[in-house]
Formats: structure tokens, C-alpha cells, sequence
């Protein structure tokens, strides 16, 4: 079966080589300036009317057989397959991409820091960071005991940074880190007024 295929393998293959050494003569000609631009527009339509519907016929010329049916057939599932898997691909790196630029720069990180030093921290935050920093009284559920819990607003350059401070001064501090898509006031969307 598989040296019954061969030769029309080997067919195509020779018409596509000679193919391609009619485009390498007509390319070299060109340069040399032996064929003017109507010679080339005439050996063109050559090659695109007479020669390559030729060619065509002639490496389809060959026996229709059960086994060319399911290598027909496999390659046409795989192509869809593929197509699908190229789809669903592309629309969710386009997804991707337009979260990312319709949130270039507008995107923020929202931390809020429960910890027994909280003014420590407030007070780095402030220094350290040049972040504003909001100031939230809190109550333990469990135990009942009243607790500073700090609120800021960074970026997302600078949540390390913040995360590494507060852990510096408190390594028992509480954080919770969550993505703001919009922030607007004073520091982002106004100028900062420094007292």
C-alpha cells in the first residue's frame, strides 16, 4: 500500500521542483534585464492560465483508494481540530491583552494590615513608601479585643516592597492583598497635597 503511494509522491514533488526552476529562470532572466515587463507579464499569465492549473491535474491523477479515504479524512478532522484549538487560543491571549491595556496603569493593589504595631507601620508606609495610609478601628471576632487595621493603596510595583516593610517591623502582621481596577482621589487621579 504504502509503495503504491510512491510514485505519486515522487510525481508531485517532480512538479513542484520544476515549478520552482521556472520561477529561479524567470527571477534570473528578470535581473539580467533578458525579459522586459511585458515578456514577464506574458510568461506570468504562462504560468498561472496553462502551466500550474496543469500541473494540478496531473498530481491528482491518481487512484482512489480506502487508504488516501481515511488519510483524507484524518487530515481534515486534525485541520478542524487544529482550527478550533487555534480559536479558542487566540481569543484567550485577546482577552488577556485587552484586560491588561484597558488596566494599563489604572490598576492598583489594595492592602489592609491588621497588626499590634500598626503605628510602626503606618509611620514606615508613610516615610518609606510615600503612600497615604488609612487607619480603620477594628475588632478581633474571637477575641474581642480592639485592632488598628491599616488600608493603603499601591501599585503593583510596590506591593513587595510594602509586603517586606510590614513584615520587617511585624512578621506576625496580617495582610490581605486585593486588585482594585479603578482608584481615584487624591494621589491618583488629584495631585498629592504634602502638610
Amino acid at each position: 500500500m504504502k509503495g503504491d503511494t510512491m510514485p505519486e509522491f515522487s510525481t508531485m514533488l517532480s512538479l513542484q521542483a520544476q515549478m520552482m526552476l521556472l520561477l529561479a529562470i524567470g527571477i534570473f532572466l528578470t535581473k539580467k534585464h533578458i525579459i522586459t515587463e511585458q515578456g514577464r507579464a506574458c510568461l506570468t499569465d504562462l504560468l498561472l492560465f496553462l502551466i500550474l492549473p496543469a500541473n494540478t491535474v496531473q498530481s491528482f491523477r491518481i487512484e482512489f483508494n480506502a487508504e488516501i479515504f481515511r488519510s483524507t479524512r484524518d487530515i481534515l478532522i486534525l485541520s478542524i481540530l487544529l482550527q478550533v484549538l487555534y480559536g479558542v487560543v487566540m481569543v484567550l491571549i485577546h482577552t488577556i491583552v485587552m484586560d491588561k491595556m484597558l488596566m494599563l496603569g489604572a490598576s492598583r493593589t489594595e492592602v489592609k494590615i491588621v497588626s499590634s504595631q500598626s503605628d510602626a507601620i503606618c509611620a514606615a508606609i508613610l516615610a518609606q513608601l510615600d503612600r497615604g495610609v488609612t487607619i480603620l478601628h477594628g475588632e478581633g471576632g474571637y477575641t474581642r479585643e480592639p485592632s488598628a487595621v491599616l488600608l493603603s493603596i499601591v501599585s503593583n510595583r510596590e506591593l513587595p516592597r510594602l509586603e517586606k516593610l510590614a513584615h520587617s517591623i511585624d512578621p506576625t502582621c496580617f495582610l490581605i492583598v486585593s486588585h482594585v481596577t479603578e482608584v481615584s482621589g487624591r494621589g491618583f487621579s488629584m495631585d498629592k497635597d504634602y502638610l
